[in-house]
């Protein structure tokens, strides 16, 4: 419950203790004015709720006022509960920003729970809602200082699960406060609606939150975390910027029902609605987690973007077309978006180009006459990355084929819904218990399976590698054998497994990958970025061998000196680079005048 309203009374000469006050008041343990609880007197009551009051009390040792509230009916709670409380007010109380209302204190009187809370003096963002919708520059910079907010508890391990309207305040100066942090989570239950082992939904209580602004993971009793006060935020930003509320049913089957389609776009409900505000909106409220902002503190990005995009306070309260700035700064970094992936690709298929030509260059000591540049790099890199791309996109449409079918036969068999659910659950407890409920700690084990997957090729198959990376001239025969057609099947081996670490570990990486890098922290981007470098790293080990496995490989075949070599460059001059496998060196150059042709075309490497 929130604190409400800026009433005060006088307390009463007579201060009744609160154990004397609970036995005189009712169900709710109503305190009397001027009711003592610890150093606090009672001044007002500031709002009710199913398990406890909210009070207006004097700290009479600071001589401030505060919200004193009551968290747990008398005699109905156990030790658990009540450890739990204390532990979550705890951590809430560690929470210490602008935008959050402070909690000074836990009591345990008798046999009641009190919070003793920040006292903020302001108006509800209930009662301007029901004023109606707010311009969209306000709306965002409202739930700007709110996502701010809540990252700050985030980083504490915090999570609301109870933000609405109701448990927000603006205060003189205009700024926003959350109230109840980690407190309404522990004293609002809402019936839900989870999954029994038949397969049928059944209501479930005790789940914190308020419906309408529930996350549908909470409101299925799933496991949610941060995520879920991004949900809630984007509900209240799309109610303030529509003065509509975005789920008004507060049935549970109802909401159920309405929760299993996307919210309406804000736009679409008011076409004053500015789009670049009701992109965000739409964004937040994602039904699916992984699909809304990662972390408060990206969509407190943002905001903030939509806060420069209307420019002035008063854009918002104009129509779409009073901010068509914003569509073209969009377009803009669209634009440059679509133009960095491309110059990304081009860069990537050129250093792709250049390894595998590297190597092949580098054995038979033909750079300096090859006359490869930029545009041999590119069309090599793309020759070899084709196979690559048609695998990727293969395993892709593959297990979205798998997805289809069990989205289909899921939700038509109980057997099957009851497996699912009890899958999930095991695969939930069994990444909790092993620490990897944190997308950080997922990420880094991901990182490490990759990486350890590479070295162990890169250990298997080191005397290829070796092979790969030593000139011909100093090569052993066992070594330049290894690049001959007759280990042609220890060489596809090696393709196929990195082939195959890097498909599976791309496909594993893009989901975990992308949550990484959406939830803004710099050690999370950083640990993206390594990632993607392991996976970069194993693509340009695919990449060494490949033009030998082409028809690169093969070489006209001549005669000079009595001995047989293979014509692997020439230039404009009439120099050619030999490779006389029979000679030592191998490699010479010649004049092309002193070679006779042999007019066949073979592996340079067959004679080992």
């Amino acid at each position: 419950m929130s604190q409400a309203g800026d009433r005060t009374r006088t307390g009463d000469a007579a201060s009744p203790s609160a154990p004397a006050a609970a036995a005189q008041g009712g169900a709710l343990d109503e305190f009397p004015t001027g009711t003592r609880v610890g150093a606090y007197t009672i001044m007002d009551t500031l709002g009710s709720g199913g398990m406890g009051r909210v009070y207006l009390a004097k700290d009479t040792r600071l001589h401030r006022k505060v919200a004193l509230k009551s968290l747990l009916a008398r005699g109905g709670s156990s030790e658990e509960q009540r450890a739990k409380v204390l532990r979550e007010a705890r951590a809430a109380a560690q929470v210490s920003h602008a935008n959050v209302a402070t909690i000074h204190e836990f009591l345990e009187v008798d046999d009641r729970s009190f919070i003793v809370m920040e006292y903020v003096e302001g108006q509800n963002l209930s009662a301007l809602i029901r004023r109606g919708r707010m311009p969209a520059s306000r709306v965002a910079t409202i739930g700007r200082q709110i996502a701010h907010g809540l990252s700050a508890a985030h980083v504490r391990g915090v999570v609301h699960r109870d933000l609405k309207p109701a448990n927000i305040k603006l205060t003189e100066d205009g700024s926003a406060k959350i109230l109840d942090f980690g407190v309404a989570g522990l004293t609002t239950a809402f019936t839900t609606v989870s999954t029994d082992g038949s397969g049928r939904e059944e209501a479930k209580a005790g789940q914190p939150g308020t419906p309408g602004y529930m996350s549908p993971e909470q409101l299925l009793s799933r496991k949610f975390d941060e995520r879920t006060d991004v949900f809630s935020l984007g509900v209240v930003l799309f109610e303030m910027a529509t003065g509509e509320r975005g789920f008004p049913n507060t049935d549970a089957a109802e909401l159920v029902e309405t929760m299993s389609r996307p919210l309406r776009r804000a736009d679409d409900v008011d076409a004053r609605v500015p789009k670049v505000l009701a992109d965000v909106i739409s964004r937040a409220t994602e039904l699916n987690p992984d699909r809304r902002f990662q972390s408060a503190s990206a969509l407190a990005s943002a905001l903030a973007h939509v806060e420069r995009a209307l420019g002035a306070p008063e854009a918002g309260i104009h129509d779409r077309a009073s901010v068509a700035d914003a569509p073209p700064s969009r377009t803009v970094r669209r634009l440059l978006l679509t133009a960095g992936t491309i110059a990304g690709a081009v860069g990537l298929l050129i250093l792709l180009g250049f390894v595998n030509s590297f190597t092949f260059n580098f054995v038979l000591d033909r750079s300096a006459m090859a006359g490869e540049g930029v545009g041999v790099w590119l069309v090599e890199g793309f020759r070899s990355i084709v196979p690559l791309a048609a695998t990727l996109l293969a395993a892709t449409a593959f297990l979205a084929v798998l997805r289809m079918i069990r989205n289909v036969i899921v939700p038509i068999s109980r057997r099957g819904l009851a497996l699912d659910s009890l899958m999930r659950r095991r695969v939930e407890q069994t990444t909790k218990r092993l620490g990897m409920d944190n997308i950080g700690v997922r990420a880094s084990w991901l990182v490490l399976a990759i990486a350890l997957s590479l070295v162990a090729i890169w250990w298997a198959f080191a005397p290829f590698m070796s092979a790969l990376l030593t000139p011909a001239n100093e090569a052993t025969r066992d070594q330049l054998a290894l690049l001959a057609p007759g280990a042609r099947n220890s060489q596809y081996l090696y393709q196929i497994l990195l082939t195959l670490l890097i498909v599976v570990g791309s496909l594993a990486w893009f989901k975990t990958g992308r949550a990484l890098w959406r939830s803004g922290t710099a050690s999370n981007r950083g640990l993206f970025a390594g990632g993607c470098a392991v996976i970069l790293l194993a693509l340009v080990s695919l990449q060494l061998p490949y033009r030998f496995l082409l028809k690169r490989s093969e070489a006209p075949q001549a005669i000079w000196n009595g001995a047989t070599c293979s014509v692997t460059a020439k230039n404009p001059a009439g120099d050619v680079r030999l490779f006389c496998p029979s000679n030592n060196p191998r490699i010479i150059t010649a004049k092309e005048a002193d070679i006779r042709k042999l007019g066949v075309t073979e592996n340079i490497f067959k004679p080992f």
